[in-house]
This record gives structure tokens, C-alpha cells and sequence, in this order.
């Protein structure tokens, strides 16, 4: 579960947000190559750009990256890297994907609070953490 979410960790591809085939990544790719998308949330795909700690429910923790073309890193506290692809979608989620069959994973990404956090929704209420790196 954990690399699930860590592959959507910190922000952030397709509107529905269902598993993927593999023209479903295909699809994906091509979206992340015509470059920006903005979403219909309050946040925006700029603010999702950078690095990211991440904290999730169970108390474990990431490093996320977020790039500007459309990729991210996920390094997780064992030290695995996951490397995929992140996007906005039209209904406001922002969803990651690190190309394994479990598909996108998606998320309701919060305003940020004060201190620049950032709650993470998942479909069934899971919350993840982030806060920007320094």
C-alpha cells in the first residue's frame, strides 16, 4: 500500500482516476508532453512544482519531486526511488503515476495552510502530509 501511495504521493493523471492499461499510459504520456494543465481547484499545477516532504498516515515518510514537465521522483524512507508521471485533471484531483499495474493514484490536493502544508485526500478519506522542503 505504501508504494501505492507513494508513487501518488506529494501532488498530483487522468480525470477518472482508474486503473490504467497500457493505452491508458500511452494516453498519459501524451498528456504530460503537451506540457501544463491547469486544474478547477483552488490549486494550481505551479504550486504543485518542487520538492515535498511527505507524511503519511501511518507515519512513514517520502521525498517527493514534482518537475515541471510532468515527471516525479518518490524516494521513500527505505531508500527505494519511484520515478513516474503526475498530472492535473479536470475534476480538481491531481493524480501519480508510476507506471505499475496498480495505475494512477489520485488525490483532492488542499489549499495551503500557513506553514505551506498540504493535506492529500484519497477516494476512501486516507490522508497524506505534505510540506514543502527546505
Amino acid at each position: 500500500m505504501r508504494l501505492i501511495i507513494a508513487a501518488a504521493s506529494a501532488l498530483t493523471l487522468l480525470a477518472a482516476c482508474t486503473q490504467e492499461t497500457g493505452e491508458d499510459a500511452d494516453a498519459t504520456a501524451e498528456i504530460a508532453a503537451e506540457g501544463p494543465v491547469q486544474a478547477t481547484s483552488a490549486v494550481t499545477f505551479d504550486e504543485h512544482i518542487g520538492t515535498w516532504n511527505v507524511t503519511y498516515a501511518d507515519g512513514s515518510t517520502a521525498v517527493t519531486t514534482n518537475r515541471e514537465d510532468g515527471s516525479f521522483t518518490t524516494e521513500l524512507g527505505s531508500g527505494e526511488v519511484i520515478e513516474g508521471l503526475w498530472a492535473l485533471s479536470d475534476d480538481g484531483t491531481t493524480c501519480w503515476d508510476s507506471g505499475g499495474e496498480e495505475g494512477a493514484t489520485c488525490y483532492t490536493v488542499s489549499p495551503a495552510a500557513e506553514d505551506g502544508s498540504r493535506t492529500l485526500t484519497l477516494e476512501d478519506g486516507t490522508e497524506v502530509t505534505v510540506t514543502p522542503a527546505e
